[in-house]
């Protein structure tokens, strides 16, 4: 039988997790097919131990390595050492994933962002970023055609 410690380090890995990828309980439950209720009474506690299979069915769900969601007492430093990103985030919860890969395409402004993961927010603040170093490149060269006009100007 597992310990407290252990029980407790599992329902905050799945409740973290669950809040971080956006889920609601609702949502884990209809990938696990479990009712809804079921996975507030593990997050909560109130069923103590979750059965091996539930706990594959949701790591799977999550994404997340299966090892950590073990009661075995040889996964307690990989469980402490994930909820670790958590505490050290500036809100409980708002970690978000970043993309598997990314792969970067063409040069200047040419270059392509792709994510192979679900990181549109990254992929799109990229992109944003992308567009205002182009628009900044346009103004200085702007600049530059008019200066470069005004010192012609002078010489003549």
């Amino acid at each position: 039988m597992a310990t407290e410690e252990k029980l407790a380090l599992v329902r905050e890995v799945i409740k973290r997790t669950r809040k971080c990828k956006d889920m609601t309980q609702s949502d884990l439950a209809k990938a696990v097919s479990v009712a809804t209720a079921t996975i507030g009474f593990w997050e909560s506690g109130v069923i103590k131990s979750i059965r091996k299979v539930n706990r594959n069915a949701v790591a799977e769900a999550l994404g997340i390595d299966k090892r950590l969601l073990s009661y075995n007492p040889d996964s307690t430093a990989l469980q402490q050492s994930y909820l670790e990103k958590f505490a050290n985030s500036k809100e409980n919860f708002d970690l978000q994933p970043l993309p598997d890969l990314l792969v970067v395409t063409g040069s200047g402004p040419n270059r392509t962002y792709y994510s192979s993961g679900s990181a549109h927010d990254v992929m799109g603040y990229i992109n944003s970023l992308q567009e205002r170093v182009q628009a900044l490149e346009d103004k200085l060269q702007r600049i530059e055609k008019a200066f470069k006009g005004d010192k012609e100007d002078g010489n003549h």
